[in-house]
């Protein structure tokens, strides 16, 4: 039974023990917000991406068995243990992005990853296969139909893929473009000559007179 007067030492009014519970309760609304948050932000990083990448890949069929282990020693932990004698995978690919918020890896990001296979003196052809990895990874992060990461632009896209042995890019022609080089289709008209050098010289040549037969007088 509440009293009357004064609150005793310590104690409060019921005006103040109001005030004070609204307190607490916005106190503790404010700890859930963000816990959650920072559970959220825990299940968006590039690992728990690049892990839901290869999970689908694997269930819908897309890589072969040699292509999925090319990813999986690319996406390996740093120090991952591999056959008996073999030195461990350096994971760097993980080491430098796998706690990275997804949202929030650069272009510059994924440049140093690739600069630090450079470093090692890895090949330009296994270089770009760590950045078209990591391209994939985004390409499925920005698909809004798959994973629900609706990721704003993949980085990987925005680095410079290297150079192999020099080879230039093939060029690739659309069927009107090859069709406009080939010129159009001319008339047929029985079986095509072939030119000769016999054919061009006689062809530059003035036609001789015809001979006139002189009859008798």
């Amino acid at each position: 039974m509440a009293r009357r007067g004064r609150p005793i030492n310590g104690a409060l009014d019921e005006q103040a023990a109001r005030v004070l519970a609204a307190q607490v309760a916005e106190r503790a609304i404010a700890a859930r917000a963000a816990a959650l948050a920072a559970a959220q932000r825990g299940q968006r990083t590039f690992r728990v991406l690049a892990r839901q990448w290869q999970e689908h890949m694997q269930r819908t069929g897309r890589h072969k068995p040699s292509t999925a282990r090319d990813i999986a020693s690319i996406l390996a932990e740093p120090n991952t243990s591999r056959r008996r004698g073999a030195r461990p995978l350096l994971g760097r690919v993980m080491a430098a992005l796998g706690d990275l918020d997804a949202d929030a890896v650069s272009a510059a990001d994924v440049e140093r990853v690739l600069a630090s296979y450079e470093q090692a003196g890895t090949s330009p052809r296994t270089v770009n296969k760590a950045r078209e990895v990591i391209r994939a990874i985004y390409a499925y992060g920005l698909d809004p139909d798959l994973g629900g990461w609706n990721l704003a632009q993949n980085p990987a896209a925005r680095t410079v893929k290297r150079r192999v042995n020099g080879i230039a890019a093939v060029r690739h022609f659309e069927l009107a473009q090859i069709e406009a080089i080939a010129g159009p289709p001319r008339a047929a008209s029985g079986a095509t000559r072939v030119q000769t050098p016999g054919n061009a010289r006689r062809a530059r040549s003035p036609p001789r007179p015809a001979r006139t037969s002189s009859s008798p007088t």
